[in-house]
This record gives C-alpha cells, sequence and structure tokens, in this order.
C-alpha cells in the first residue's frame, strides 16, 4: 500500500423515471481512492461505481470515468489535482452531446 498514491474519480449514473420528478436524470458522483497506478484507479472506480449502482433502484453507471491524480499527495483543504482521464464511447451510450463535450473539456 505504500506505493499507492490518492485519487479523485468521477462517475457519470443515469436514474430512471421512478414517477416522482423527471423522466431521467443524470448524476455526477466523485470519490476518493487509493490506487497504485492510474489504470487500477480507474479499475476501484469502476467496481465502486457498481456497487453504488447496486443499492439503488433504477441507477445505472453509464460507463464513463474521469480520474485526477492528487499530486499534492494525499487529499487536504486546496490540494492540488490533475487529469489523468478516460472518456469512454460517451455518445454510444446515449449520453447527451452536452455532457459528453463537459466531460472532455474536463479531461484536457
Amino acid at each position: 500500500m505504500s506505493n499507492e498514491s490518492w485519487y479523485s474519480a468521477q462517475c457519470i449514473f443515469l436514474h430512471a423515471d421512478t414517477g416522482q420528478g423527471p423522466k431521467q436524470m443524470y448524476e455526477e458522483r466523485v470519490v476518493l481512492l487509493r490506487a497504485d497506478s492510474v489504470d487500477a484507479a480507474i479499475e476501484r472506480a469502476e467496481r465502486e461505481a457498481e456497487e453504488y449502482c447496486r443499492d439503488l433502484d433504477g441507477c445505472k453507471y453509464v460507463g464513463d470515468v474521469n480520474v485526477f491524480d492528487i499530486y499534492d499527495g494525499k487529499p487536504g483543504d486546496g490540494a492540488g489535482c490533475g487529469p489523468k482521464s478516460k472518456v469512454q464511447a460517451s455518445r454510444k451510450l446515449g449520453m447527451p452531446t452536452n455532457v459528453t463535450a463537459l466531460m472532455i473539456k474536463k479531461s484536457v
């Protein structure tokens, strides 16, 4: 674990119509995690996203993740972070173009 770095991971979820609000809604969720590489951080973030969906009716992880390296070494007030992003097939998954553009903009 001593080689693991801190990362933040942003995942996008689709919530289906529950009859209590909009027909569908997208959620952006950010979590902190430790991993020994960017690829490992992405894998952990995607596993966590699938677990999150299991607890919510009508929630689906759409397969998009952005991972940010916390390059100040550890999370804390004012800690810096930079993108280590992989945007995965947003349009293919049916996400609105404006959401895709926002994710790509954050990835640059």
